[in-house]
């Protein structure tokens, strides 16, 4: 069941969801149950009961993932539904009608016990996300109650207008145009496995040119034991790097690798990913608990730096291009390490995403980027990003390689970096 929460509580827990895949007809409907409702002459009757209840939507708003998310709340007053058997359920079902006439349903179900456990609030409030494309949308939602047969109609519209100034405005065009999204646990909340449409990420080079992405688990030196900290990070590199893995480059998509460098080791690798492993990188994860490190590891800390050129080195050379992503990392002691070696040909590229850590959230907390409130930060196209290196080692080890840093902490920021990176592979 999706989540019923009170109104002060639902953004802090209702984070992810599952997408509701498309049947191949004018409906696109969310299980069998539905298939045997009325809605359509329910939607028309709008028939009306004491239910009292509200129907509104949220502005769309564009995520790590590249998609643009809204929110469909529904704030159901909990006096008239406590006067229920205690086992009573209501069902809510919600349709969403785009622009062509193409019906997106979804069906939910709600427990009486549980919204009377809800007390100090006169109300709950229900929340169905979506993942939308651009375009003009009509919602019909009806609350009903399969045991007296009372239902109550709610409509309204929303419109989602395009990206201003979109870089990429033709990556929406292989999505669906609607996808109801389910809860998740962490970290299936953060990558949603579900969602498997890849955007068309392609770049054309004049010449054969292989891509690795290089990602880095570990979000501090100084917090890596800070487990919400991990989160944080975890919430926003998870799908970053599943936009990567969908990167065709002349042919052939990147090899992944996260980098645990707490460890000093490989956490996941993956070839020619174009769509992640998902069982395999979530089992790594768990694995690279920053609550627990053993004693080497710690005691042998000097030697991280050493081991990230080391990794950077052995991924770049002729005819190849290298994606760092991290966060800005200080190393706690001084480490001297030789410069990196610049590859025998020029015939190279270096991209370095520094994803800057924002402010916490607004609300939706661990959603990523898709509701933080998040002051802009110039994106700068090449050389060096001004004082924001005098905190963050990487770059420090990277610039004898003279990579083009981006420093992304938004959703935005990192869609300009795509299209930054897109157009200049295809120079290569």
């Amino acid at each position: 069941m999706l989540g019923f929460y009170r109104m002060r509580a639902v953004f802090s827990h209702l984070l992810f969801f599952v997408a509701a895949l498309p049947l191949p007809a004018q409906s696109v409907n969310g299980g069998a149950a539905l298939n045997r409702t009325p809605f359509d002459q329910w939607a028309k009757d709008r028939a009306d009961t004491s239910m009292g209840w509200s129907l509104h939507v949220r502005h769309a708003e564009l995520t790590w993932h590249q998609r643009l998310l809204v929110p469909l709340e529904a704030q159901i007053g909990i006096g008239n539904l406590t006067k229920r058997p205690r086992n009573a359920q209501l069902v809510i079902y919600v349709q969403v009608q785009d622009s062509s006439g193409v019906r997106y349903h979804h069906q939910d179900t709600v427990n009486v016990s549980r919204m009377e456990d809800s007390d100090r609030e006169d109300h709950i409030e229900y929340s169905q996300l979506l993942f939308v494309r651009p375009g003009d949308y009509q919602v019909s939602a009806v609350l009903y109650d399969p045991a007296s047969g009372e239902r109550s109609v709610r409509q309204t519209r929303f419109r989602v207008p395009e990206l201003s100034k979109d870089p990429f405005p033709e990556l929406w065009k292989p999505l669906p145009t609607v996808q109801f999204l389910d809860a998740a646990d962490p970290p299936d909340l953060w990558f949603q496995p579900q969602v498997r449409q890849r955007l068309p990420l392609v770049a054309k080079p004049g010449h054969a040119l292989k891509v690795d992405v290089l990602a880095n688990l570990t979000p501090s030196e100084h917090l890596s034991a800070s487990l919400r900290v991990q989160h944080r990070n975890l919430s926003i590199l998870l799908p970053v790097l599943k936009v990567l893995a969908g990167l065709e480059c002349g042919g052939s998509h990147p090899d992944i690798c996260l980098m645990d460098l707490s460890r000093r080791r490989i956490a996941f690798e993956q070839r020619d990913a174009q769509a992640l492993n998902w069982p395999a990188l979530r089992e790594s994860l768990s694995n690279a608990n920053p609550a627990t490190i053993d004693y080497r590891s710690l005691w042998s800390r000097s030697l991280s730096a050493a081991y990230f050129v080391g990794q950077v080195e052995r991924r770049l050379g002729p005819s190849k291009a290298l994606i760092v992503i991290s966060r800005p990392l200080s190393f706690r002691t001084a480490q001297a390490v030789d410069p990196p070696r610049r590859p025998m040909s020029s015939d190279y590229r270096l991209y370095y995403i520094r994803l800057m850590p924002p402010p916490p959230p607004a609300r939706l907390a661990g959603w990523g980027g898709a509701h933080f409130r998040q002051r802009r930060m110039r994106l700068d196209h090449g050389g060096a990003a001004g004082s924001r290196d005098d905190f963050d080692s990487m770059v420090k080890y990277l610039q004898p390689l003279a990579p083009r840093v981006f420093d992304v902490d938004s959703p935005a920021q990192f869609r300009k970096a795509l299209a930054a990176i897109v157009v200049d592979l295809g120079r290569a």
